[in-house]
């Protein structure tokens, strides 16, 4: 035990009030400190007397220790004297605690509910587990995965707003990336709108001259004579002779049109005019050619997987070509007056 030093004289610096210098007891500094704490606690200060010891030894050396005696023991601080009035005081805590906590630990819904339990009053437990507070509780509770028949993991939405939609034969299954449930909807805007305008440029080539014209750039027979040339252009030496000799009509129905430069690049984007302008740029003639189907189809043709050369396998990768011609692209006013059209209609 180090050599009490209750009533010995230091010089006190309160930096607070800049630069105040007093002398003071290391007893009344201690009690001072005390009563502002048994205040906050709601503790009878006068039940305790404070001794002040200075450790004599080891690396802190010098340093002080407070004990309070009182109730008939010593207490070696504050927090042990509340717990002494009460062994199990209620925890009260922050949302964001809370959720950080949670999120730490990527619990299930069930241990969810019971560490939020844990960490909250009784009387606050059902407000804080509400999935207004915590809307992870609700992308947990109607998120599951799934892997479908070629080994790819999907992730699934099984909310009530999905009942009537069928995926993989289930009933009420909608995948995430697709899904407009409130829990979904925001993460999924980008996705449902670039493929509903890449669905419109699809269905308007053989038959819309119009949307031809003012998006894409180049009326059908020269678009698709175009993809025609780059397609042969690309697959040459990779694809057999007879592949690559088929008409562009042939070569369209075949496989599949895409753009270049991938639409995921572009979904940071929020102003409606800076979204047209990227969408005018992504659907035009410069940015497409066909693709591969798949990888699937690349095996039954006896041919490597060419990476950026076979749909759904680019993996939203920006070849630097495909990025560098996409800078060179400068879209026509009309193109970007219809897709901030078609963005506003969209919604979200």
């Amino acid at each position: 035990m180090g050599r009490c030093v209750t009533n010995d004289v230091h010089l006190l610096l309160d930096l607070k009030n800049k630069v105040n210098v007093s002398l003071i007891t290391y007893g009344e500094e201690a009690y001072e400190r005390f009563v502002r704490l048994c205040d906050k606690y709601n503790i009878d200060p006068r039940k305790f007397r404070i001794e002040v010891e200075m450790r004599a030894k080891g690396a802190s050396v010098g340093n002080t220790d407070t004990y309070f005696y009182g109730e008939g023991r010593r207490f070696r601080s504050v927090k042990e004297i509340v717990r002494f009035y009460d062994p199990h005081p209620p925890i009260t805590v922050s949302d964001e605690y809370i959720e950080k906590q949670i999120l730490k630990k990527k619990l299930d819904l069930d241990r969810i509910i019971r560490q939020t339990v844990e960490l909250c009053e009784p009387s606050v437990v059902k407000l804080k587990a509400e999935p207004s507070i915590f809307p992870f509780f609700n992308e947990d509770r109607y998120t599951t995965g799934f892997y479908d028949s070629r080994g790819r993991y999907r992730s699934m939405c099984i909310h009530p707003y999905n009942k009537t939609t069928i995926r993989y034969g289930k009933i009420g299954w909608q995948h995430t990336s697709d899904c407009m449930c409130s829990i979904h909807r925001n993460k999924s805007y980008w996705r449902r709108l670039t493929s509903k305008a890449l669905s419109i440029r699809t269905n308007s080539i053989l038959n819309n001259e119009d949307f031809m014209e003012t998006v894409v750039g180049m009326r059908s027979k020269a678009y698709l004579q175009y993809l025609s040339d780059g397609f042969i252009k690309n697959f040459s030496g990779i694809l057999p002779e007879y592949e690559l000799s088929q008409t562009p009509e042939s070569l369209y129905t075949k496989y599949v049109i895409d753009e270049y430069y991938p639409r995921c690049a572009g979904k940071g984007l929020t102003s409606h005019l800076d979204i047209a302008h990227f969408l005018a740029k992504v659907f035009n003639y410069k940015n497409t050619q066909l693709l591969l189907k798949d990888g699937e189809q690349a095996t039954l043709m006896g041919v490597p997987k060419h990476k950026m050369l076979i749909n759904g396998k680019k993996g939203g990768t920006i070849c630097y070509d495909a990025y560098e011609n996409f800078k060179t692209i400068i879209p026509s006013k009309n193109a970007i007056d219809y897709f901030y059209k078609f963005v506003i209609e969209f919604g979200d």
